[in-house]
């Protein structure tokens, strides 16, 4: 029988803690180590670092919990995929459409940077070890802890704001949030309150994971900045870094329109 009460999501939390700290120290290969240049040394062992996070997860869930995967990702005991790519392609073209604005009217913003070689090198790699560290963020934040603010609340709005603050919080340590925290902090308090909302409303990972894996994919292979936390090559730099405010406006349009979008794909099927 799954163990799904309160209790038990703190001992699986504390099981897992001490499963992570176990299984790190295998993943902490010196980035000198791994034999590559050092951007693409440092892309590795920050992704690298995310697999002890969902082998823990996943170990906890399927052997402490007593649940299957698929009921973990969607409580309709269902993985729908059509929901995955949906949210995924909403998410990159509202990307590109701000990279076709900035390219109109503030080119200047932008360095082209295109490394073929080198593109071609992130790219892979970023399809390979990407989802893995987007769906360990997903099965923490989306997953474990929604599930675990289930268990003792039927207040979705505590659990939309509870599970999205415990997400933006560690997100301050990211190099840019030195420029202007708060507002860095608005931005992905945005974020997560959209991806536990839909998560929420649509009782399943899909949609956030969908998301938040173009939204990785889209920073690491088409714009990225400097000092990023997922350095990379690709094919455009923002040479000033990121605008706060900007992009927390953006960040709250494209939030509404992706909540909008769904809704309306949702109502017609």
């Amino acid at each position: 029988m799954p163990k799904n009460m309160w209790y038990n999501y703190l001992i699986g939390g504390v099981l897992g803690l001490l499963l992570f700290i176990s299984l790190n120290p295998i993943f902490l290969i010196p980035i000198s180590r791994l034999g590559y240049i050092k951007d693409i040394n440092s892309f590795i062992g920050v992704n690298l670092s995310f697999f002890p996070l969902i082998i823990s997860i996943l170990v906890i869930i399927k052997f402490y919990h007593k649940r299957k995967l698929v009921n973990f990702i969607n409580r309709e005991n269902s993985i729908n995929t059509k929901r995955f790519l949906r949210g995924f392609v909403i998410w990159f073209i509202l990307q590109s459409t701000t990279l076709i604005y900035n390219l109109i009217f503030f080119k200047n913003q932008l360095s082209f940077n295109f490394n073929p070689s080198k593109f071609l090198i992130f790219l892979l790699l970023s399809i390979s070890l990407t989802p893995i560290q987007v769906a360990s963020e997903e099965f923490l934040f989306r997953g474990y802890l929604i599930d675990f603010l289930r268990s003792f609340s039927k207040n979705k709005l505590f659990i939309i704001l509870a599970s999205s603050l415990l997400f933006a919080l560690p997100h301050l340590k990211n190099p840019e949030v030195k420029n202007s925290t708060f507002t860095f902090f608005l931005i992905y308090l945005t974020m997560a309150i959209t991806f536990s909302y839909i998560t929420v409303k649509y009782r399943g990972l899909e949609y956030s994971f969908g998301v938040h894996l173009a939204n990785n994919l889209f920073a690491i292979n088409i714009v990225n900045y400097p000092d990023s936390p997922l350095p990379s090559s690709p094919i455009f730099l923002l040479s000033n870094g990121i605008a706060p405010l900007p992009t927390l406006l953006q960040t709250l349009l494209f939030s509404a329109l992706l909540v909008i979008i769904i809704k309306k794909l949702e109502k017609n099927n």
